[in-house]
């Protein structure tokens, strides 16, 4: 927006600026806010594909471990079949939290926009107001 400051007054130019300072507040807040509704949205979606994808994962594991037990106890006693399988099904299970859990933590939470645009227009105040 242009202003033709000849013709406004010192106390009118520091509203006018005010209010556009307020104008672009609220519009880095309503994109932040849609950014992170985004995020939340995916965030959502892929939640429920991993909790289904554990569920059918873990009535698999448990049909496949009773069938390794019983084909281990034909060679070994049963104790100790039920006690191999059960180890290594627990590596195997820790090793893949171990994956989830390093994807989360990097991934970016803060709005990237909203911040690029509030240091453009901080250094742009500042260049205005100097």
């Amino acid at each position: 927006m242009y202003w033709d400051i000849k013709d406004i007054s010192l106390g009118e130019l520091f509203s006018r600026l005010s209010a556009e300072a307020k104008r672009i507040v609220r519009t880095d807040l309503a994109l932040m806010r849609a950014e992170i509704r985004a995020r939340i949205a995916w965030l959502k979606v892929d939640m429920i594909l991993m909790l289904a994808g554990v569920f059918c994962m873990v009535v698999g594991l448990l049909t496949l471990t009773a069938a390794l037990v019983i084909v281990i106890a034909s060679v070994l006693p049963a104790w100790l079949s039920a006690l191999i399988v059960g180890l290594f099904l627990s590596a195997a299970g820790g090793s893949v939290a171990l994956i989830g859990i390093r994807r989360l933590g990097k991934t970016q939470w803060a709005p990237k926009q909203t911040m690029e645009m509030l240091k453009e227009e901080g250094i742009w105040l500042r260049e205005k107001l100097a």
